[in-house]
């Protein structure tokens, strides 16, 4: 919250009342497995632990150690537990943890703290009972927000957002610019109403039971209308937005007394003396003018002409009155709002000379003339709410934005207001431009609302009023960026609070990356790797937040989690791309081994594609597989002249053969085949620089760690005492032995 309006909870007097309250019947001192406090009279949850044996064991007591408690941001889990000793601690009352130490703490094992001197170890993890709307219309009314938001949390730009208009250059052009961000800003407010009207039906229409999601949202809408009509409003719509906000919060006439006027035969209600003395009142006070004008219409009122012709004649100009009322010219003109009211006074002063037969109609209509002619004492009388007041005083009074201060003073002045945190008393801190405190009480309705309201206010620039006064002894700088850091914090708090869930954790992400938050990095690279991935777009949209971040690890630990998900489902192929990408040779190496142990001796790979990768891993294994005096020649020949091995290969399966020469092991054939593949190698080798550094590379890797896994048989090469010293001193070996086992042949023949 911007500002801590917490109620304050040393003990006074206050506190002494709380044992006169009697409690309702649901709230005895046990209703199901809520428990009541005794002295708070409030209802309490009992944690699922037993009782601390304090009697036994109080040293951490004496000590003057505490339970603390510690929660975390993101979700609604927390832990209860010792806090360290005052000498021990590090000005620990005074730190203040961020979201990821918070969470360091909550995700550690609850089995034990460290203290001083090792007593008190355990953690009591707790849940906090969500009021999080978390239904699908919720849903979409979060991600509207954002996307409507986003120009405006793009690096922070709300919080230069008017005042970043030129200063210099065509006046018309400045003035154009700055008209089209007023427009917006006010489009933003407006649809923000709107989506929660819609939010709110559809809310009403699926849960018809649980009615208190509903009220909150109506709340809202509350709030933002006043918000809209006293800041965000066009010049010529003032009256009709302050008739919305008070018709939308208070509706009037009540269905009862419409029933009953609409069910009255036609011609006769003028005859009832309810229609004159509630109906046409509410209808005129609230400023439903059309609709009154056509109730007086069907009334029947004619038949006053023959029977009491003064009250006729009442009737008839208080009908042109009303009539000529107009709300939108006369939000902006004064001089003919006054023209107006000339008029209504002028008719105030003529019924003194009236007479009526039908006395108690006619002092009904005296007192409506009375009320819309500025009389305080009429119009005070007509009014059951402070809000009711305020809309007279200014329709009939005088609609001016200068005097609206006065009106709500003396609205208050007249009428109770609830004090405790509701809309009435959000309204009148907008009233009175106490915009943090109106911030402050909205975050305990919403907490997105709240926050893109605060956006709204100072995008809009209305929080630049309080850089006119003190803030902490600070000057007027500091006073701004400690307000511009209030709401950092809280749209930061906001996105944490939306990576808690699966359906808004983009939304989170995307807040905390366009707002160029300092901690994003940070957050992200411990969030992202426990998020959900049900998709190839989840997937691709994950890997691409840690590319714009530049994440590598946590990438990688995206990559191997993934590999492990997908190799539990079976998809063995995928998980081995995963693991590769990861840079995770472990996991890809005990997975090529399960592919080629189990897969393929017992022919259980039914892909092509992955037989066909796998194949030649499959060929050298059998090489490899074979003991004994003898090589799978053939075998060995396919292999290297497989025409999409990389050549640099070639170095390290050319090994195999070393103990194989002056062993008779070789035909002729076999022979002529050797030297025909060295002088393919040694080709490739000398017309490609590339081939030629990556053979030396992997021949010297293959030398380096001849003793990983070494056998003690005679054929392994790795048991040779002396090796060639890189990849052409092994061809020109290799050619070496061929001319010998040659020579031998020949000799025997």
């Amino acid at each position: 919250m911007i500002e801590n309006h917490l109620p304050n909870t040393k003990a006074d007097d206050g506190d002494l009342d709380m044992e006169e309250i009697a409690l309702p019947a649901k709230y005895s001192k046990t209703y199901g497995n809520v428990i009541i406090g005794d002295r708070t009279k409030l209802p309490i949850k009992e944690a699922l632990h037993g009782e601390v044996d304090t009697e036994s064991n109080s040293n951490w007591l004496k000590e003057g150690r505490h339970l603390d408690m510690a929660a975390d941001k993101t979700g609604n889990n927390g832990i209860v537990y010792v806090g360290a000793t005052p000498d021990t601690s590090v000005a620990n009352n005074d730190k203040k943890y961020d979201q990821t130490e918070t969470t360091d703490i909550i995700d550690k094992k609850a089995d034990r703290i460290e203290t001083k001197d090792n007593e008190d170890t355990k953690l009591y993890p707790l849940e906090f009972v969500s009021s999080e709307d978390t239904s699908p219309d919720r849903i979409r009314f979060v991600t509207g927000l954002y996307n409507d938001f986003e120009d405006l949390l793009k690096n922070s730009a709300f919080k230069t957002y008017i005042s970043d208009t030129n200063d210099f250059g065509v006046p018309s052009l400045m003035k154009t610019e700055r008209k089209e961000r007023t427009d917006r800003l006010k489009w933003l407010l407006t649809n923000l109403i709107k989506s929660l009207k819609e939010l709110m039906s559809s809310t009403i229409k699926n849960d018809a039971q649980n009615d208190s999601k509903a009220v909150k949202y109506e709340e809202l809408i509350n709030i933002l209308n006043l918000l809209h009509a006293t800041k965000f409003s066009e010049p010529d719509e003032s009256i009709i937005l302050f008739q919305m906000w008070v018709n939308r919060a208070d509706i009037q006439p009540d269905d009862q007394l419409v029933s009953d006027m609409e069910n009255a035969s036609h011609g006769t209600l003028y005859k009832n003396m309810n229609f004159w003395s509630k109906y046409l009142k509410t209808m005129i006070f609230r400023g439903y003018f059309a609709q009154a004008i056509s109730a007086i219409d069907e009334s029947g009122y004619e038949n006053f002409e023959q029977t009491d012709p003064d009250l006729y004649a009442l009737v008839k100009h208080l009908k042109s009155l009303i009539a000529s009322y107009d709300p939108m010219k006369f939000s902006q003109y004064l001089k003919a709002f006054m023209a107006w009211k000339q008029r209504a006074a002028n008719l105030r002063e003529a019924t003194i000379k009236l007479t009526f037969k039908n006395v108690e109609i006619g002092s009904q209509l005296v007192d409506i003339v009375a009320s819309i002619s500025g009389v305080d004492s009429a119009l005070r009388k007509n009014c059951g709410r402070w809000y009711e007041y305020f809309l007279l005083e200014y329709m009939f009074e005088m609609p001016s934005m200068k005097k609206i201060s006065e009106y709500v003073d003396k609205a208050q002045k007249s009428f109770s207001v609830d004090t405790v945190y509701s809309w009435e008393t959000i309204c009148l801190n907008i009233f009175s431009e106490q915009y943090l405190k109106a911030i402050s009480a909205l975050e305990t309705l919403d907490r997105s609302v709240s926050t893109y309201t605060a956006i709204l206010l100072s995008a809009s620039g209305l929080l630049k009023s309080y850089s006119n006064i003190s803030l902490h002894g600070k000057d007027i700088k500091s006073g701004e960026e400690e307000i511009q850091t209030s709401i950092d914090q809280m749209i930061e708090d906001l996105a944490l609070s939306y990576l808690s869930n699966k359906e808004l954790f983009s939304t989170g992400t995307g807040i905390l990356i366009l707002t160029d938050d300092s901690k994003a990095r940070k957050i992200l690279s411990e969030m992202l790797p426990n998020y959900k991935i049900e998709s190839n777009d989840d997937f691709e949209w994950c890997l691409s937040i840690c590319a714009k971040l530049m994440l590598p690890m946590t990438a990688k630990q995206i990559y191997n989690t993934q590999g492990e998900i997908l190799l539990d489902n079976g998809y063995e192929y995928e998980s081995l791309c995963c693991f590769s990408e990861a840079g995770n040779t472990k996991e890809s190496g005990n997975l090529v081994d399960t592919l080629l142990n189990e897969k393929i001796d017992k022919d259980e790979i039914d892909s092509p594609i992955l037989r066909q990768a796998l194949s030649p891993l499959a060929l050298l294994r059998n090489i490899l597989s074979t003991e004994g005096k003898t090589i799978p020649f053939e075998k060995f020949v396919e292999l290297i002249q497989f025409r999409y091995l990389p050549a640099h290969y070639k170095a390290v399966l050319l090994l195999l053969l070393l103990p194989y020469f002056n062993t008779n092991t070789f035909s002729l054939d076999q022979l002529i085949k050797i030297i025909e593949i060295l002088n393919v190698y040694e080709k490739q080798i000398n017309d490609d620089t590339q081939c030629a550094e990556l053979s030396g590379q992997s021949y010297d890797v293959a030398v380096s760690r001849k003793d990983v896994g070494a056998s003690k048989g005679t054929y392994d090469w790795r048991n040779l005492e002396k090796l060639p010293s890189d990849s052409m001193a092994l061809i020109l070996e290799i050619r070496k032995l061929i001319a010998f086992e040659i020579s031998f042949k020949f000799l025997e023949e």
